[in-house]
């Protein structure tokens, strides 16, 4: 299942939005990502784009993590 999640931080004298998407299957994470924005709907539209591609297998990023973990 993916989600994402969107906090709001202060750096120096302006608010950021980091955004971090990740995917679960069995309760194991198998994608894990995030980025910050300086706007909050820069961050939903990154959100919702990233979290289309993974839902949709289109992702470009390889799932390395999971795979380390699977096969150690």
């Amino acid at each position: 299942m993916e989600n994402y999640t969107i906090s709001k931080r202060i750096r120096k004298n302006q608010t950021v939005y980091c955004v971090r998407v990740r995917a679960k299957d069995s309760g194991i994470v198998t994608f894990s990502k995030s980025k910050t924005f300086n706007s909050k709907a820069a961050a939903i539209n990154w959100a919702k784009h990233t979290t289309n591609k993974v839902e949709n297998n289109l992702a470009n990023e390889p799932f390395d993590l999971i795979a380390r973990l699977v096969n150690s």
